[in-house]
């Protein structure tokens, strides 16, 4: 599956809390915190985003 890299947006959101919520128990990020970081000037952020022929099920 092709897949690209660019910076993470306001619109990764659900998806990050998504993936976060699926793969930790505990001491997960916030929703909260993910927008902090993405709109913070300085933190690294950085999202895969898989190409997809049509959307996933």
């Amino acid at each position: 599956m092709p897949s690209s890299i660019r910076q993470a947006e306001p619109r990764d959101i659900d998806a990050l809390v998504a993936i976060e919520n699926a793969v930790f128990s505990t001491d997960r990020i916030s929703r909260r915190s993910f927008r902090q970081l993405i709109e913070s000037d300085s933190a690294k952020r950085s999202t895969l985003i898989p190409q997809f022929s049509r959307r996933p099920d």
